[in-house]
């Protein structure tokens, strides 16, 4: 399978089970975009990835508000609210979608786009703290 949108080496955080989640989640994304450029496209395939991905978005981001509480990350709070409205996004995406709009190249796009933004500049906030001698397991 072609990779639309390959994991590239900036967006390691430095911490192995979140960037393997992110991986998994650009994943999910590059699924998305072949099944996109497919004409005989399956929408209840589609239906599919994009519950994949509300799944999959909801696994990850309990595992970095999990490690927010644990190691009493400063920015948990505005970080969990930059969560929460990725998913009522992704919510209003399904809906479109169901609804027969076809909104799959701005999707694709948005989640794209959000998540190495995400990635690069809310995620790498805290990675050098829950690094830090607090978390010995992830240094």
């Amino acid at each position: 399978m072609t990779e639309k949108y390959p994991w590239k080496k900036e967006y390691d955080i430095g911490i192995e089970e979140i960037n393997n989640q992110h991986k998994k989640m650009l994943a999910i994304i590059n699924r998305l975009y072949n099944e996109s450029e497919k004409p005989d496209i399956s929408k209840e395939f589609i239906s599919s990835i994009i519950t994949e991905l509300e799944e999959y978005a909801d696994y990850h981001f309990s595992t970095e508000e999990y490690n927010f509480m644990k190691y009493d990350y400063k920015g948990a709070k505005q970080h969990i609210l930059i969560h929460r409205q990725f998913k009522r996004k992704i919510s209003m995406f399904k809906e479109e979608f169901e609804r027969n709009n076809n909104i799959l190249n701005e999707l694709i796009d948005f989640t794209k786009n959000w998540l190495i933004h995400h990635i690069l500049h809310e995620d790498m906030k805290y990675a050098p703290y829950l690094k830090s001698d607090n978390n010995s397991e992830n240094s």
